[in-house]
């Protein structure tokens, strides 16, 4: 489990560091909401509504909360991606939306 914390830091602060003007010096400057369903700092929740608002999908509003309007959004654009439709938040998540990678 330590690995995976680590990587997944390791992922946030050199991934996401700059989608937030490069204002995070490390992934500890995230914070951490416990509303948070997906367990994902509501910086990262509230990027992902925003590029599904870009991408014509309807997360709700951009809060930062995991909400069922949020997962729901999620499931509609995994499957728009061709990609397994679980509507959770994770990395592969993050990369489709941000164009990294292709569905």
């Amino acid at each position: 489990m330590h690995h995976l914390q680590r990587a997944r830091r390791a992922f946030l602060r050199t991934a996401l560091g700059l989608v937030f003007g490069g204002s995070a010096a490390y992934a500890g400057d995230f914070k951490h909401r416990p509303d948070s369903a997906a367990g994902w700092p509501a910086n990262v929740i509230s990027h992902i509504q925003r590029r599904l608002t870009e991408e014509n999908f309807d997360p709700g509003p951009v809060d930062g909360i995991y909400g069922p309007k949020t997962a729901e959004a999620i499931r509609e654009f995994q499957a728009a991606s061709g990609v397994d439709a679980n509507g959770e938040v994770s990395e592969e998540l993050i990369a489709l939306l941000d164009g990294e990678v292709s569905g």
